[in-house]
């Protein structure tokens, strides 16, 4: 019989013709032809045991021989079983299919069959677990000498005899999962030991078990469950670490960096055959390959730049096997890939649809009006900087994969047109055999690499577009005056008409205008760029914005990029160069009425509880602001701001952004000033139907807001505006306009006194001490109120003290003995000594025992609100020998929680006095202002 078998491989014709003859008339006896075949591929000493190889950081289970054996009668069984196969087709498929290995009629086989714990399996599940295990095997480091030969071999006829099997066999084969996770394992060991003869057998088994298992679910990181022997062998065969996408990746990718270009194009021609089994697995394959091509043509443009670019002609040109078909291959996968990614994640109906159609520029505008909103550059910024987009996580999935291919696009182009620009440097004359290959590559190399952007720009062109505008702005800056004047008329040219089609070509205008700031040569020979940057300018800023470009959708990551540094650029480049570019005062101011239309104001009126928006919205700001025609642009919205009652919700770093902007709104308006004075009234209305509490708290922000004032501006600045000042403040503490305001004027005082000479401030004490000890006099006899008013008063009252007791001013040193013990009893009190300092006697008598378990609950709260001991750690920017604020916290919500400041206040401010001298921490007293003043986190 096996006379027989070999017979079928004969070369003789004859020979082959008579075996041929024999086997058809026996063509039910295929099992008892197969049974010899199975008893030898179950040999005993065949003893495979499974373990783990890590390479290249990914963990690998693989099989491995611990004990030699007769590889010649497996790989000869192997043989036989090929040309069985080969010969019997689906009918020898078929029956090995129907027929279990339990009912065979030999005893010595049904004993190995057992003894392998294959009786549940049929002959053709059977063969095939065996020969995953052959494949899957290698010999152990000790036999490896003396089996890696032959083992190389019964790889390569398992390989072919898989093919047989799974092409001419049916597609519902068991264990197809398996033999997938088999040959990945195997052709990424392949790859990493440079086993390049057995890759392309491989890769055809491959290809036909990816069409079979073509309908499994892609997304699942392990095979399916199936109750047999041989699909719960799934697990084993695949690596642990990675799901199945992310294994085909790690092979493919590491397959074509491979230094080999013949098996290189063997990976590129199974990725082109495959990839449409993966069309669906988007994000898990198409665009982590699409990654990989990138990397890979750039470094094979890098190495083929490195080979030609010699310094020395007579030098020896670095070693490399680079030349225009592997450039030819990788782009024909990257283009294939690409497209296929688009297309994938391209909404039906969608804008990029129509722009595809129709060609990008040359669209219809009526029919590009009906896609989202216009208005242009600015237009296209509408709300997007707002807090609460930026934060925002609700996108739908769909937009993502469309950026995230977008993106890939991107990098294509990049690759691509650096291809282009590297190749057209390296062409030269023909001189010699170096010059002439180089020339010979560089030109096909280039051809390529515009077919490429071509087809891309037929199928995408204002993606595409947009990608080749993003080079100008760098290109301008580098070059020289008169090469920028040279490609200026084509820059203007195109500028024009992609204004005047500005709703479908919005993303353009960034790209498209930000050359027009480049730097050029100023000559005669340029007078007339001004003026048209001007107008282009112009024309763009007067768009009208009818709303955001997405039309309510969420703004993806990227966008909010480029729109932040849209908003960037005109803050550092656009706004500082109008004087330059815009004489005219009513161009400059209709220029920046319209970024704060579209840009500013939808990013501070927002919705949220504090007013914040980006940093880049406060640089354009400030940037309007030392522009004096643009005055008029800036100062409404930045007024509107200001007298809103949120304004103040905001953290107290937004003092940063916000002080030179207010000293630039009053500075620009004399009158500014007064106006917000006057709000700060003492007189109540006469409506009867008015809320006292609105009204209140409508009194103190106008107070705040004048307080904010002082604080921003410099020491004396509003020195002339000091006897309204001090009208107001001292009508307030005398008139009964509630808790809150006093609380207020307590905080302006404190400011007052920072801002302020302290040698203009007498004419105030008189009114202070008499409403402080007015105040501190009521505690002792009157009980106060658990989160009320009167306590945020008393709170303000005594952070007002600290800072007195912080600054020393001599005004004040002369009636410091009322509030506070100025003497060594605050140190060392006689055993009779009574305090007659008011903090003093507050304090005994909130320390007494029967308010005791209210005053132990303190001890944390006096923690938590920031109470200054001995042992509070310094902030960024104090010193420890420098006098500071005791009190940080914002509010109190107990009496009790000022229990240590009434203690203690007396002996910290005597013994600053000495241990600090007339030093004085100015940022910790700025920092507990800015604290207070702006209430947010």
């Amino acid at each position: 019989m096996f006379a027989m078998l070999d017979s079928l491989k004969s070369e003789d014709l004859a020979t082959r013709r008579a075996a041929e003859a024999w086997m058809r008339c026996s063509l039910k006896s295929y099992i008892r032809v197969l049974d010899p075949l199975v008893f030898a591929l179950l040999d005993p000493a065949i003893k495979p045991l499974a373990r783990t190889v890590k390479i290249d950081d990914v963990r690998v289970p693989i099989l491995a021989y611990a004990e030699s054996f007769d590889q010649a009668v497996v790989l000869h069984a192997l043989d036989n079983l090929l040309a069985l196969a080969r010969f019997g087709g689906q009918g020898f498929i078929r029956i090995a299919k129907g027929s279990f290995l339990k009912h065979t009629l030999d005893p010595a086989l049904r004993e190995r069959v057992l003894t392998a714990n294959l009786e549940t399996l049929t002959y053709l599940d059977g063969m095939i677990a065996l020969l995953l295990r052959f494949l899957r095997a290698d010999p152990d480091g000790s036999l490896n000498a003396a089996l890696a030969p032959l083992n190389s071999h019964i790889h390569a006829v398992v390989a072919e005899l898989l093919q047989v099997l799974i092409s001419r066999g049916e597609s519902e084969l068991a264990g197809i999962s398996t033999i997938e996770s088999s040959l990945m394992v195997r052709l990424y060991l392949s790859v990493h030991r440079e086993e390049l003869d057995l890759q392309n057998k491989l890769l055809h088994v491959l290809h036909s078990v990816t069409f079979a298992n073509g309908g499994l679910d892609r997304s699942h990181a392990k095979s399916a469950s199936v109750s047999t022997t041989l699909e719960a062998s799934a697990n084993e065969a695949h690596p642990p670490d990675l799901t199945r996408d992310e294994f085909f990746v790690r092979i493919v990718s590491d397959a074509i960096a491979q230094h080999n270009n013949a098996v290189t194009h063997h990976w590129v021609d199974f990725l082109l055959m495959t990839i449409q089994q993966f069309r669906r697995s988007l994000q898990t394959v198409l665009l982590p390959l699409i990654d990989c091509l990138c990397a890979r043509l750039a470094k094979l443009v890098r190495d083929f730049q490195e080979c030609y670019t010699v310094s020395n002609l007579d030098a020896p040109m670095p070693a490399s096997s680079t030349t225009d078909a592997e450039f030819t291959v990788l782009t024909n996968a990257l283009e294939r890939l690409l497209l296929m990614a688009v297309a994938e994640t391209a909404p039906a109906g969608s804008d990029d649809d129509a722009r595809s159609t129709t060609g990008g520029l040359s669209s219809d505008p009526s029919s590009s009006a009906t896609g989202g909103g216009g208005g242009g550059l600015l237009g296209y910024m509408t709300g997007v900087l707002s807090h609460q987009e930026l934060d925002s996580a609700d996108v739908p999935e769909q937009v993502k994969l469309r950026h995230q291919a977008l993106q890939r696009l991107r990098s294509a182009v990049d690759v691509l047109i650096l291809a282009w620009d590297i190749t057209a440097e390296l062409e030269g004359d023909v001189e010699d055999d170096r010059s002439s290959s180089q020339t010979h590559f560089a030109v096909r190399m280039r051809v390529r690499a515009r077919r490429a952007l071509e087809r891309l720009n037929k199928t995408l062109p204002h993606e595409v577009l947009e990608n080749v505008t993003s080079y100008w702005h760098p290109y301008l800056e580098r070059a020289a005056g008169a090469t920028a004047v040279q490609v200026w008329p084509t820059l203007l040219a195109f500028a024009r008409e992609i204004l005047a089609n500005q709703s479908a070509n919005r993303s353009l205008l960034f790209p498209t205008l930000r050359p027009a700031h480049s730097k050029i040569d100023e000559s005669g020979a340029n007078y007339r760029t001004p003026g048209d940057t001007d107008s282009i300018t112009t024309e763009k800023g007067k768009a009208d914005g009818q709303s955001s470009i997405m039309n309510g959708e969420k703004k993806s990551a990227s966008e909010k990029s480029v729109v932040r540094e849209i908003t960037q650029y005109l803050a550092q480049r656009v706004v500082p160069g109008l004087r330059r570019f815009l004489i005219d005062a009513d161009r400059t101011a209709s220029i920046c009425s319209n970024m704060i239309y579209y840009i500013v104001g939808p990013a501070l009126k927002t919705r949220n509880k504090s007013i914040d928006a980006d940093p880049v919205i406060f640089e354009l700001l400030h940037e309007m602001s030392q522009n004096p025609h643009a005055v008029k642009a800036w100062r409404s919205l930045v007024s509107d701001t200001f007298t809103d009652n949120r304004f103040f919700n905001a953290s107290p770093s937004a003092d940063q952004y916000w002080g030179p902007l207010i000293q630039g709104l009053v500075t620009s308006d004399k009158e500014r000033f007064a106006d917000l004075a006057s709000k700060v009234s003492t007189t109540s209305s006469a409506n009867i139907f008015t809320n006292r509490e609105l009204e209140s708290l409508s009194r103190a922000l106008a107070l705040r807001r004048l307080t904010y004032i002082l604080l921003s501006g410099p020491k004396d600045r509003y020195l002339t505006q000091l006897p309204i000042i001090q009208e107001k403040l001292v009508d307030l503490l005398r008139a009964p306009v509630g808790d809150m305001v006093h609380a207020e004027v307590y905080l302006c005082l404190r400011v007052l006194f920072c801002r302020i000479d302290n040698q203009h401030l007498s004419g105030l004490w008189p009114v202070i001490l008499t409403e402080l000890l007015r105040l501190f006099d009521s505690l002792v006899e009157h009980a106060v109120p658990d989160g009320s008013d009167l306590l945020q008063l008393v709170f303000s009252a005594c952070k007002f003290l600290d800072l007195t007791l912080v600054l020393q001013t001599e005004d004040f040193q002369i009636h410091e003995w009322m509030f506070v013990t100025d003497t060594v009893d605050a140190i060392y009190p006689p055993d009779s000594w009574l305090p007659q300092a008011i903090m003093d006697r507050l304090g005994d008598m909130l320390s007494d025992p029967r308010s005791s378990s209210s005053a132990n609950s303190s001890g944390q709260a006096n923690a938590s609100n920031g109470i200054e001991s001995g042992s509070t750690p310094l902030e960024e920017g104090e010193s420890s020998a420098a006098r500071r604020p005791i009190l940080k916290a914002r509010r109190v919500g107990s009496i009790h929680e000022l229990d240590e400041f009434f203690g203690s206040v007396s002996l910290t401010a005597y013994e600053s006095v000495y241990m600090s001298g007339t030093r004085v921490d100015h940022a910790a007293v700025e920092r507990s202002l800015r604290r207070d003043v702006f209430e947010g986190a």
